[in-house]
């Protein structure tokens, strides 16, 4: 896949618009945000436009290929100074971990998380891992005097390992996160976010009970910190 340009991600092409407004009304100049699964790096271009040189974006692409076009499409936008990319795999702790291959063959599905990887295995606990990669949590990698405003994640059925790995960002930080939710095997994530004190709304900004049950909750959703 060629870099995609400014011109190509922003009036040549539609990606998720639903995603798409959510960030844009979410996220202000100045921020600091995170893009855990950039893919191709689509939503981090979006996330730099948004906060500006002023802000920061963080974006995680474990896998190789991915995390090489996402710092080509920044480069060739001009966003070095205030976007990073790390070629890490964002879970409850830092070390090494399997990557599992996507289902369809794409470059979009990659996951760490082997029940997603080999949910329509035909033969269950055959599929082996394409690589050993590094992980890293997010209250390791901000520390305690850092802060985070908003994250994205679309992590193939990892958010499970991500949330808890993100508990003191979430109690202190607070930072409004935005979810592709991936249904059994995401479903601690929900319970760390109740637990933390998030409620949820949709992509539109329309508040829904706390779910009770995987099938209460949407794919995309947004979280936002309780008031107290």
């Amino acid at each position: 896949m060629l870099p995609v340009g400014w011109d190509d991600v922003y009036v040549g092409h539609s990606y998720e618009d639903d995603v798409t407004s959510a960030l844009e009304r979410l996220v202000h100049a100045g921020s600091t945000c995170v893009d855990a699964g950039a893919h191709f790096g689509y939503f981090t271009l979006l996330l730099a436009r948004l906060v500006g040189p002023k802000g920061r974006v963080v974006a995680f692409e474990v896998e190789h290929e991915n995390a090489e076009l996402v710092r080509r499409n920044i480069r060739l936008n001009g966003l070095d100074p205030w976007v990073t990319v790390e070629r890490l795999a964002v879970s409850d702790s830092s070390g090494p971990v399997e990557l599992f291959a996507a289902r369809s063959g794409g470059s979009s599905e990659w996951t760490i998380d082997a029940e997603f990887a080999a949910r329509e295995d035909a033969e269950p606990g055959t599929r082996r891992a394409a690589a050993i990669v590094r992980s890293v949590s997010l209250d390791e990698y901000f520390g305690r005097q850092e802060t985070v405003d908003l994250i994205k994640m679309d992590i193939e059925g990892a958010e499970a390992k991500a949330l808890p790995g993100m508990k003191r960002l979430l109690a202190e930080a607070r930072p409004v996160i935005v979810l592709e939710f991936h249904r059994e095997v995401g479903w601690p994530a929900i319970e760390t976010l109740i637990a933390c004190g998030y409620g949820f709304e949709t992509l539109a900004g329309v508040r829904f009970e706390s779910p009770k049950s995987v099938e209460e909750v949407p794919y995309h959703f947004v979280a936002r910190p309780l008031p107290d």
